[in-house]
């Protein structure tokens, strides 16, 4: 279904908010399929949307991940 998500946004994300690209690239799949119930691809405001809310479903999984983070953050600065 249209373009695949861009390689280095998928990278960037990926390592920004800790997450795997393969559920980076799972939330853009969904975030198109949303978009387009309000948007055509070629509309200016499809893959802005898009993005936007690939990025709310990323911050989404990661309040649900919060403590879970949190704990391998600690962990992490503790070796």
């Amino acid at each position: 279904k249209g373009l695949v998500m861009p390689s280095n946004l998928v990278k960037s994300l990926a390592d920004d908010y800790e997450v795997s690209e393969k559920k980076i690239e799972k939330y853009w799949d969904e975030a198109k399929d949303a978009a387009s119930e309000s948007y055509k691809e070629s509309d200016p405001e499809y893959w802005p949307t898009v993005t936007m809310i690939t990025k709310r479903k990323v911050k989404k999984h990661l309040g649900s991940h919060s403590l879970k983070a949190s704990v391998l953050n600690f962990l992490k600065e503790c070796s």
